[in-house]
């Protein structure tokens, strides 16, 4: 990016940049003071490669500079997501595979878990169910190894609303859950 608007990625502002000498250096589109930057790097439309100063690496699709359709990002704590991209974030479906081994398959809105997802648990734990902002809300399903399930009502990532818990020897309580806590019938 030229200035603080991302005027980068309009033909004009990269014209401009290159024309002119390093004095005086404002973008033509907004006027805001042009961001200091080494070299101008050439913006990116089509299949690519692009490593953020992070460390993170982005190799697929790319429009107007964007990370955007089919790509593979992977992060330097040794996070990969694989799936749709829409302006640098995973958004669509994708699959998430964790440093830990746990890995989640499902929709993403804006870099986030959003829309129906599967999360296997590294211990063998899955959710089939709703997510929001990387937290199991509405309704879901949660099994661990041992055979304990809920399947209910979720939110912020806790059993909220309406459910049934059932253990391994096939004992059930059903009812209102509060943040977690069994509410009663």
């Amino acid at each position: 990016r030229i200035c603080a608007n991302h005027h980068a990625y309009h033909k004009v502002c990269i014209r401009w940049w290159l024309s002119q000498s390093t004095a005086n250096r404002w973008c033509p589109e907004c006027k805001e003071p042009v961001l200091r930057v080494r070299k101008l790097q050439k913006i990116l439309d089509g299949d690519g490669i692009y490593t953020f100063a992070d460390g993170t690496t982005y190799v697929g699709g790319f429009q107007n500079g964007y990370a955007n359709g089919q790509g593979t990002m992977t992060y330097p704590n040794g996070t990969t997501y694989v799936g749709a991209f829409k302006k640098d974030r995973p958004t669509g479906q994708g699959t998430q595979t964790y440093p830990n081994g746990d890995v989640y398959i499902g929709e993403w809105k804006d870099g986030q878990q959003n829309g129906q997802g599967t999360m296997t648990y590294a211990d063998g734990a899955t959710y089939v169910g709703e997510w929001q902002n990387n937290r199991r809300n509405g309704q879901g399903r949660f099994t661990k190894p041992d055979g304990y399930t809920y399947v209910g009502e979720w939110q912020d990532g806790n059993s909220h609303g309406q459910g049934t818990y059932t253990y391994a020897d096939g004992y059930t309580m059903q009812g209102r859950w509060d943040r977690g806590q069994f509410m009663g019938p």
